[in-house]
């Protein structure tokens, strides 16, 4: 079932500032009202407030604008401003930020190339009425049930639907009423969101450029994590060829936690340490220098528990600065679904990997408890887990714990397919579609992605040797292959 379409109005614009960066970009902060729901059942008296970054550099404004008191008002309304096409960002996720200038060298290259960059923080992420256990909390009238209800009003269909009530604002506020099209940039998730919006309002698009973020389009979830499990696997086993000692480290640290006892070893808040918990760096196994960085972290952690029994605190920082749950809660608890062609998830990441040698340790007991002593032979490496996550977090982590018994609703959620096949398909030559796959991404499987790239229509695809990350690490160079593309395509 296709995403539902609601007629949308514009967003509320409540308020706007303009700062200059170091950097020499000016950067426009505007902070719109939206409904929490779009549904025309609603009452739509619940709202959100979803904050966005409009960037663009001095000279692209006219002189008398550089030297006005009242700056926003003036930027908002220069001619050469408007003039200039807007690029959407769309960043990964879900449940980040997306902050403005990370990567200064990106803003250059597409101010270079005569855009306006808009940053926007998803709802319910960064400075968007971010949603956290302690906020739901203070929902006196929330139980479980209408937490898990209010929690999936935060995926990809309302992202889009805040968009486009985004787009059609500025189009009265920058074009006077004409409409505004956007070019949207969607790496990772964002490229999920981008085919979700040519799903739903095509009409608000210019053209689209993902990288690596072509989503499992129509594939079952189970299949789809038994085909992701086997480069996780691969990885692993690169992992341990580089290290071959790795193994027994592991085994060594899940052996001290036992002993210790899993909740004496205190991490942040009510959080703790355990196995199945240390077997989560395998998420860094999908960055170019992640090897090395896990096991020097498995190393400190070793050392940590022999000593002294506890994880030190620059030790424990690292840890969780990896794995960024608390500071995102929105990732672990919407991550699967944005995985899910639609109806419920029911922790299929879990269930296939139980199913998986290397994996045993995600085994339950009788009771419902996870062990937190190895169950996989000396023979067979202990893997690691990647992108995904399992009901354990739920019991480890601060920030998640007081929304275990929630997300155990939401995982029987039935969702809506967030595409529409039909109209990806009829897309041919309506809105270009330039994507880049990355050889090293271990997020993004090649021939997932091909499958998905052959379902939308005009959907152009390049293969880099690159990794998932290389848009913040090397802007220019992927996005001078994305836009070869598109002269290519116009060729």
């Amino acid at each position: 079932m296709a995403p539902t379409i609601f007629s949308i109005s514009p967003a509320t614009l409540l308020q706007s500032e303009t700062w200059k960066r170091p950097s020499d970009f000016l950067v426009t902060e505007l902070a719109f009202q939206v409904p929490l729901d779009y549904s025309p059942s609603s009452a739509q008296e619940d709202t959100l407030h979803v904050v966005a970054h409009m960037v663009y550099g001095e000279k692209s404004l006219k002189k008398t604008t550089r030297v006005q008191e009242n700056w926003t008002q003036s930027i908002l309304e220069d001619t050469s401003l408007r003039r200039r096409p807007i690029l959407l960002y769309l960043c990964g996720g879900p449940g980040a930020d997306n902050p403005p200038c990370r990567v200064s060298q990106m803003n250059r290259t597409l101010l270079h190339k005569g855009y306006s960059i808009l940053y926007v923080d998803y709802r319910g992420c960064g400075d968007s009425s971010p949603v956290s256990s302690r906020k739901l909390q203070q929902r006196s009238q929330f139980d479980d049930s209408k937490k898990a209800q209010y929690l999936t009003k935060f995926g990809q269909d309302n992202i889009v639907r805040d968009l486009e009530a985004i787009r059609l604002c500025l189009s009265n506020i920058l074009a006077s009423g004409k409409t505004i099209k956007w070019t949207t940039l969607g790496q990772s998730y964002g490229g999920y969101i981008s085919l979700t919006y040519l799903s739903m309002h095509p009409e608000g698009l210019q053209e689209v450029f993902i990288t690596g973020g072509l989503p499992p389009c129509g594939m079952n979830i189970e299949n789809y994590f038994r085909v992701e499990y086997q480069d996780i696997v691969a990885r692993n086993k690169a992992f341990y060829q580089a290290y071959p000692d790795a193994d027994a480290l592991v085994r060594k640290i899940m052996r001290l936690i036992s002993h210790i006892g899993p909740k004496n070893i205190q991490m942040s808040g009510r959080g703790y340490m355990t196995g199945q918990k240390l077997l989560t760096l395998g998420r860094q196994f999908g960055s170019k220098v992640g090897f090395p960085e896990v096991y020097n972290l498995l190393r400190k952690i070793e050392s940590n528990l022999k000593t002294d029994g506890q994880l030190h605190a620059d030790t424990t920082h690292e840890f969780e600065s990896i794995l960024h749950i608390d500071e995102r809660p929105l990732y672990p608890i919407l991550l699967e679904q944005t995985w899910c062609s639609g109806g419920p998830t029911r922790w299929a990441a879990e269930r296939v990997a139980r199913t998986i040698h290397g994996f045993e340790y995600l085994r339950a007991n009788a009771d419902g408890a996870y062990p937190d002593i190895a169950l996989t032979p000396a023979e067979q490496p202990i893997y690691f887990n990647a992108n995904t996550y399992c009901r354990f977090h739920y019991d480890t982590h601060e920030e998640l714990i007081d929304l275990k018994a929630a997300v155990e609703l939401l995982a029987e959620h039935d969702w809506e397919c967030p595409y529409d096949y039909e109209k990806l398909r009829a897309n041919r030559l309506a809105v270009p579609v330039y994507a880049i796959v990355f050889e090293q991404d271990m997020h993004l499987e090649a021939g997932v992605a091909a499958k998905t790239a052959s379902m939308v229509g005009g959907l152009k695809v390049v293969i880099d040797p690159g990794w998932h990350q290389d848009i913040r690490y090397k802007p220019a160079e992927v996005l001078d292959n994305l836009f070869r593309q598109r002269e290519k395509g116009k060729s």
